[in-house]
């Protein structure tokens, strides 16, 4: 884990602590407000102390429940059966508190509503996480409304300064509602955003695990094939009586395998490239040694294509010239490449054309040419603005990929393809599997 990771994992249960606590000492104003109507009551002995007592519970299970509410923002959860008892029991006590009250203090009948509102109110906090804004805001108006139809009956002339206090009182309790929903919802923001770093790294792992997969079947796909045609060729010259031929290739196979252990290494330290130029040359001898016939054309004009453009292409080369030794019973190839500046913004045109389509026997391409081969091709063009189309006439198969021949370019749209010099003319738009799929 990172410095910086470390340090806002640590701010951020700093932050919910801090919400934690805040909402908490909101509870207490219960509590105090109790305490102010206590000491200006008639009564005094055992019913005050009685009364105190089922303040301080109450205040107490407002706390457990809230405690719970919001603990469950992060992963919503249904109230398990074990804690129905215990909502019950603090709705028997908050009835309780609310009746009992005035008839234990002695308090006149104004005094009433101020004792409904403050223990609604603070009621309705504790699950004020979990409700919605607009039921947390309403219910210490309705429930003000509500106490004031109930006493207006008695009030006579103290009616006006009830209804003035209930006023300032309800907007009061309002905004201490609000608020502690509001504080819950910051809370729940937090939680997400904290998910979705968690999310985040997550995929960065997923990402650099994906990346070294498809390179390492690029890797290991090309000299796989390359070590079985050169130990093939070198068992026949073997057997031919022609061993210093075949120590050569031999030789080679280690030179290859060599190679291979130093790609791995590149992979995954992450600073492994393709160099379009250099893959062409190697897809040439590659095929030279599988005894296909490949041809080359080579039109890229120096410093017109961009590094990610020749390392995109050059993974392409790679794949397709796998393919074709390892799905097709091809015996000529021809790889054309070559700048087309008759779009908005040059593309660079690469097409892989050979002539060894596996053909089932009833008469569709061969299913075990199928694989990820084309799918891994088409990702890295569409990382860098490209595109990739593969199409099937007869035994020919061809391989079309573009991308914009500076990074940053516009992106590259699959089109008909065009008939590159002294290449055959294009197959038609039908796209298929064929023998250099996998």
């Amino acid at each position: 884990m990172s410095t910086s990771t470390g340090a806002l994992q640590r701010s951020t249960g700093r932050f919910v602590l801090y919400v934690h606590w805040s909402v908490y000492l909101m509870l207490l104003t219960e509590l105090f407000t109790a305490l102010s109507l206590l000491t200006a009551a008639p009564e005094s002995g055992w019913p005050l102390v009685a009364l105190l007592g089922l303040v301080v519970v109450h205040t107490g299970t407002n706390f457990g429940w809230l405690r719970w509410s919001l603990r469950t923002l992060r992963r919503a959860e249904p109230l398990p059966r074990r804690l129905r008892p215990w909502l019950v029991a603090w709705l028997v006590l908050t009835v309780a508190i609310v009746v009992l009250a005035p008839v234990m203090m002695g308090w006149p009948r104004s005094a009433w509503p101020m004792v409904v509102l403050v223990v609604a109110t603070f009621a309705v906090c504790a699950f004020a996480p979990r409700l919605p804004w607009w039921v947390v805001s309403a219910v210490p108006v309705l429930v003000s409304l509500a106490a004031l139809a109930v006493i207006t009956p008695f009030g006579g002339d103290d009616l006006p300064a009830i209804v003035g206090g209930m006023a300032v009182a309800t907007f009061g309790f309002t905004v201490v509602a609000a608020t502690v929903w509001l504080t819950g919802w910051m809370l729940g923001v937090v939680y997400a955003l904290d998910e979705a770093r968690g999310q985040s790294a997550q995929l960065a792992i997923a990402e650099e695990r994906l990346r070294i997969s498809r390179d390492l079947h690029d890797v290991f796909g090309r000299t796989l094939a390359t070590v079985a045609v050169k130990s093939e060729l070198a068992a026949e010259l073997a057997r031919r009586g022609r061993g210093e031929r075949a120590a050569e290739e031999m030789a080679a196979v280690r030179a290859v395998a060599d190679e291979a252990g130093k790609e791995v290494r590149r992979i995954v330290a992450g600073v492994r490239s393709s160099d379009l130029r250099q893959e062409l040359v190697g897809a040439r001898s590659l095929l030279a040694s599988a005894g296909i016939d490949c041809r080359v054309v080579d039109q890229l004009p120096e410093g017109r294509v961009g590094a990610e453009a020749g390392a995109a292409l050059g993974a392409v080369v790679r794949e397709a010239v796998t393919n074709v030794i390892r799905h097709s019973r091809a015996r000529t190839a021809r790889i054309v490449v070559r700048v087309l500046d008759d779009g908005p913004a040059p593309v660079v045109e690469l097409q892989v054309v050979n002539d060894g389509v596996r053909v089932a026997t009833d008469g569709t391409a061969d299913p075990d040419g199928g694989g990820h081969g084309l799918v891994g091709m088409a990702e890295r063009l569409e990382a860098v603005g490209g595109s990739l189309q593969h199409r099937r006439e007869d035994a020919r198969f061809v391989l079309l990929a573009r991308v914009p021949a500076v990074a940053g370019g516009a992106p590259a749209r699959p089109t008909e393809p065009s008939r590159a010099p002294d290449a055959e003319p294009a197959p038609s738009s039908v796209s298929t599997t064929g023998g250099s799929a996998r």
